[in-house]
C-alpha cells in the first residue's frame, strides 16, 4: 500500500512526460519530415501543448489524437500530435522545444538539429507564377543612401476567404549590400484577424536591377493570408535588418541597422448575400470535392464501421467546417480524427481535410446515409457552388444480434410484472396526507365530546297489524310496486292493467292475483264498511308485494344478462387487441435485435404511464444494449423507486459501476414512499380509533406514536426523491469553470456518474461533484 502511494506521489511531482522524434536527421530541400510528439500524464487538469518554433522549415499538416486509460485507479492520458513538415531551404533546420503545460508544471523537450543538403533552387522553381512575374517588372525606388523596403499585397482588395499575397521587398543598393557579413533578415509585418502560410522563397538575392548607374540587389519574403473578418485590413510596417562594419578591418565593430516600410490598408469585402443556399456555414474555395465512403458496408448490429468524409480543393482547407451528415437514428456515431494536408500548386493553397467517425449500428436493418451537399463560395468565380457526395448504405443483418462484449442484462419484464398495489399512492400530494392525520384526532375529540352530552330518547309504538293506518301504509306501498312495473298503474284499471302486468314480465296467474287484492284493499281503506278481517288482508297483501318485488328484480336480471355478456365480450375482445398490441411490438423488436426502435417504442410507453416499473427496466435495458449507461442508469433507477425489492432491479443496477458518491445520490430504499405512507396512516388511524375507547387507550398512543415514526421514515424517503440530483450521459463531459461552451474544464465527469443540481443559468446547470463545482450543458446530463 505504501509504495503504491509512493508511486502516485512520485507521478504527480514528475508532472507530464514529453518527447518529441523525427523520423529522419538528414533531408534535401522539399523533403517530407515527420516530427511525433507524444505527451503521457496522469489526472484530470488539461493539457496545452505548444508547437515549437521551426527555421529552415514549413509545416505541410498535422494530425492529433488522445486516449484514456484507468492505471491503478487514476485516469491516465496519451496525447499524440504528428507534424507533416517540409525542408525549405538548405543548411541546419531547426526544431525548437516543445512546450507542454499542465496546471502548474511546465515540460519542454530539447531542440532537434536537421541537416538539409542540395543546392538552393532557381528562381523559376521557387517563386508562384503571379510573384514571378511581379518581380520580373518591378523597378526599386531611388535612394542612393538606404535600403527601400516596401510590402506589396496581390490583389490590392479580396472578398472574405480569398487567398491574398503578401510580398516583402527589401532592395540594397550594390555598395551597401557588399559590405555585408550575413545575409539580411526579412520581418514580415504584423497582420491581425488572418490565417497566414509562410511560403518558402530564396534566402539569397533573388534579383538585381539597374537604376540609372546604380545597382540594386533584391531580397524578398512572401506568405499567404486569407481574412477572417470583412472589413478594412491592416498590415503593419515590414522590418529588415542588417549589420555594417564600422570600418573596413576584419576586427572592426558592428553596428545594427533596421530599416521599416509604410503600413498599408488592404479593403476585404464580405460574402454577397444574393443566391446564398440555405446550410451555408462560411466555406470558402474553388473546385471544392466532396466524398463519403463507409468501410464495412455490412456488418452485424454491435460492430463497428469506419466513415470518412474528405473535403479536396483549393483554398483554405484548415478552415473549412464539417460537412452535416444525417446519420441514421439508429447507429450511434463517435466523432474521430480530422486530418489536414497541404498541397500548394502553383503559388495557390489547396489540399484535403479528412473527417473520420466510428459508425456502431444498434439494430438490424438497412441503415440509409443519405447524400451529402456542402455549399461554399466560390471567390475566383464569385458565386456560391455545392459538392455534392452519394449517399451509402448500411446494412446489419437480420438475426445476427448485437456483439456481446460485456454481461446481458436480465430479461425483460411484462408491463403488468413489479406491479405494487400502493402505485397509486406514490403519486398523491402532500395535502391528502395532511387531512389524514388531521382528521383523525378531531374525529377522536368530537367522539369524545358526543358521549358526554346528555341524550332523550323517544320510544315509538308500532301500529297494530290490520288497523286502519297499516292498511293505509300497505295500500301505499302497493301501488308504489305497480308503478315500478308499470309508470300508468293509476290509471289503469281491470284487463287493461292486468295486460299492462304481463307485458312488463309477470306471471298470468300473479298478475290476476294481484288485481284481486289490489280491489280488496281499496274497498277496505276508501269504501264505507271496511273489511271483515283486516288482518289476514293484510297478511295477504304481503305475500303479493314481496311476490311482485321478486319477480320485477328477476325480470330486470333477464333483461340486463343478455346486455352485460355482449359488453363484457366486447371490453374482453378489445383488452385482448389492446395488450397484444402493446405487449407485443417493443418486446419484439428488442428480441430481433432492432434496439433502438425497441428503446423508442419503451419510451412511448414511459411518456404514457410512467408509474409502472416494467416500463422503466424495459427502456434501461435498451439503453444498456445501445452503450447508453448513463441513461440505463436513470431509467433502471427510476424503475427501483416504484418496485424496490424486485430482484431483476437490482440485478440490473449492479452491471453499472458506480462510485461512492453515485451510490449516495441514487440510493433506493428497500421500501417505497407509497407504501411507508400507507402502514404510517394504517397505524394512525387505528391508534386514534383505540384512543376513543379507555381500556385500549395506551395502545392506541403507542400505534400513533409508530405511525409518527413511519411516516418519518416515508418523509425522508420522499426527500431523498426529490433532491435536485442529475446523471452524466456520455464518457468525458466537461465540468467548466463557467457556462459557456468554450470556458476551460476543470475535470472530466464520465458516464453514469451522479451530481447535485445547485441551480440553473439559461440551458447551463451548476452542478457539484464532491468538493468540486461547475457547469454543465442541459443535454450532457439527465435528472432523476
Amino acid at each position: 500500500m505504501v509504495n503504491l502511494l509512493l508511486a502516485a506521489l512520485l507521478a504527480v511531482m514528475q508532472g507530464p512526460q514529453v518527447s518529441a522524434t523525427v523520423d529522419r536527421t538528414d533531408a534535401l530541400v522539399g523533403d517530407v519530415i515527420t516530427l511525433s510528439i507524444r505527451v503521457e500524464a496522469s489526472g484530470e487538469e488539461p493539457i496545452r501543448v505548444v508547437n515549437p518554433i521551426l527555421s529552415g522549415l514549413e509545416v505541410r499538416g498535422s494530425r492529433e489524437a488522445t486516449q484514456v486509460r484507468i492505471v491503478e485507479g487514476r485516469a491516465r492520458r496519451t496525447f499524440t500530435r504528428a507534424l507533416r513538415l517540409v525542408a525549405s531551404r538548405p543548411g541546419t533546420a531547426t526544431i525548437g522545444p516543445v512546450l507542454v503545460r499542465q496546471g502548474d508544471q511546465v515540460v519542454q523537450t530539447a531542440s532537434i538539429m536537421i541537416t538539409v543538403v542540395a543546392p538552393a533552387p532557381g528562381i523559376a522553381q521557387m517563386l508562384s507564377p503571379g510573384i514571378r512575374a511581379m518581380v520580373d517588372t518591378i523597378q526599386p525606388a531611388l535612394n542612393e543612401t538606404a535600403v527601400i523596403v516596401d510590402v506589396r499585397a496581390i490583389p490590392d482588395s479580396v472578398v472574405l476567404g480569398s487567398q491574398l499575397d503578401l510580398v516583402t521587398m527589401a532592395w540594397f543598393p550594390r555598395d551597401i549590400r557588399a559590405q555585408l557579413r550575413a545575409p539580411p533578415t526579412l520581418s514580415p509585418p504584423e497582420v491581425e484577424g488572418v490565417w497566414s502560410y509562410r511560403q518558402t522563397t530564396p534566402t539569397g538575392i533573388v534579383v538585381s536591377r539597374r537604376v540609372g548607374d546604380r545597382w540594386y540587389d533584391l531580397f524578398l519574403s512572401h506568405q499567404i493570408l486569407f481574412p477572417l473578418t470583412a472589413g478594412q485590413m491592416r498590415v503593419g510596417p515590414a522590418t529588415v535588418s542588417y549589420v555594417l562594419p564600422l570600418t573596413y578591418s576584419f576586427l572592426s565593430r558592428e553596428l545594427q541597422h533596421e530599416t521599416q516600410s509604410e503600413p498599408l490598408d488592404i479593403a476585404v469585402s464580405p460574402q454577397p448575400a444574393a443566391g446564398r443556399p440555405p446550410g451555408f456555414v462560411g466555406a470558402a474555395g474553388s473546385s471544392i470535392t466532396l466524398e463519403l465512403q463507409v468501410t464495412p458496408t455490412e456488418l452485424r448490429p454491435g460492430g463497428a464501421a469506419t466513415a470518412t468524409v474528405t473535403l479536396e480543393g483549393a483554398g483554405n482547407v484548415a478552415l473549412w467546417p464539417e460537412p452535416h451528415v444525417r446519420w441514421p437514428a439508429a447507429v450511434r456515431v463517435y466523432p474521430g480524427d480530422v486530418t489536414v494536408e497541404l498541397t500548394p500548386r502553383e503559388g495557390e493553397i489547396g489540399g484535403r481535410k479528412e473527417f473520420t467517425y466510428l459508425l456502431v449500428p444498434d439494430s438490424v436493418g438497412t441503415h440509409v446515409i443519405p447524400g451529402i451537399t456542402y455549399p461554399y463560395f466560390d471567390p475566383v468565380a464569385g458565386r456560391y457552388e455545392e459538392a455534392v457526395a452519394p449517399g451509402v448504405q448500411l446494412v446489419a443483418p437480420l438475426g445476427s444480434g448485437p456483439v456481446a462484449a460485456r454481461p446481458a442484462p436480465p430479461p425483460l419484464l411484462p408491463p403488468n410484472a413489479a406491479q405494487r398495489w400502493s402505485r397509486p399512492l406514490d403519486r398523491l400530494p402532500l395535502w391528502v396526507w395532511l387531512v389524514i392525520a388531521a382528521v383523525m384526532p378531531l374525529s377522536a375529540l368530537l367522539v369524545r365530546f358526543a358521549r358526554r352530552r346528555p341524550r332523550t330518547r323517544v320510544r315509538t309504538q308500532p301500529a297494530p297489524p290490520g288497523s286502519a293506518g297499516e292498511l293505509e301504509r300497505l295500500d301505499h306501498e302497493f301501488r308504489r310496486a305497480l308503478q315500478r312495473l308499470v309508470p300508468d298503474a293509476t290509471r289503469r284499471a281491470g284487463p287493461g292493467l292486468a295486460a299492462a302486468l304481463r307485458a312488463a314480465g309477470l306471471d298470468p296467474s300473479l298478475a290476476a292475483h294481484a288485481l284481486r287484492v289490489r280491489d280488496q284493499l281499496q274497498r277496505a281503506v276508501f269504501g264505507p264498511t271496511g273489511v271483515t278481517d283486516p288482518e289476514e288482508l293484510a297478511a295477504e297483501v304481503r305475500e303479493v308485494l314481496r311476490a311482485l318485488s321478486w319477480d320485477a328484480q328477476s325480470s330486470s336480471r333477464r333483461r340486463l344478462v343478455p346486455l352485460a355478456g355482449v359488453a363484457l365480450l366486447v371490453l374482453a375482445s378489445a383488452a385482448a387487441v389492446g395488450a397484444g398490441a402493446q405487449q407485443g411490438a417493443p418486446e419484439r423488436l428488442y428480441e430481433t435485435g432492432a434496439i433502438r426502435a425497441a428503446a423508442d417504442s419503451f419510451l412511448q410507453r414511459v411518456a404514457a404511464d410512467p408509474s409502472v416499473a416494467a416500463h422503466w427496466f424495459n427502456l434501461g435495458n435498451a439503453f444498456y444494449r445501445l452503450g447508453q449507461d448513463g441513461r440505463a442508469r436513470v431509467a433502471w433507477t427510476r424503475a427501483a423507486r416504484i418496485a424496490p425489492r424486485e430482484p431483476a432491479i437490482r440485478r440490473a443496477l449492479g452491471l453499472l459501476p458506480v462510485d461512492r458518491l453515485t451510490s449516495d445520490l441514487t440510493r433506493v430504499r428497500p421500501i417505497s414512499f407509497g407504501e411507508a405512507a400507507l402502514i404510517a396512516a394504517v397505524l394512525w388511524v387505528g391508534g386514534w380509533l383505540l384512543i376513543t375507547f379507555p381500556r385500549v387507550r395506551r395502545i392506541g398512543w403507542a400505534l400513533a406514536g409508530a405511525a409518527l415514526l413511519v411516516g418519518t421514515a416515508a418523509a425522508g424517503i420522499r426527500s431523498e426523491q426529490r433532491r435536485p440530483v442529475a446523471v452524466v450521459l456520455s464518457a468525458d463531459v466537461p465540468l467548466r469553470v463557467a457556462p459557456f461552451g468554450s470556458a476551460r474544464p476543470s475535470r472530466m465527469l464520465i458516464a453514469g456518474s451522479a451530481v447535485r443540481v445547485e441551480r440553473r443559468h439559461g440551458p447551463w446547470m451548476l452542478v457539484r461533484r464532491g468538493d468540486t463545482r461547475g457547469w454543465v450543458h442541459q443535454s450532457e446530463v439527465a435528472r432523476l
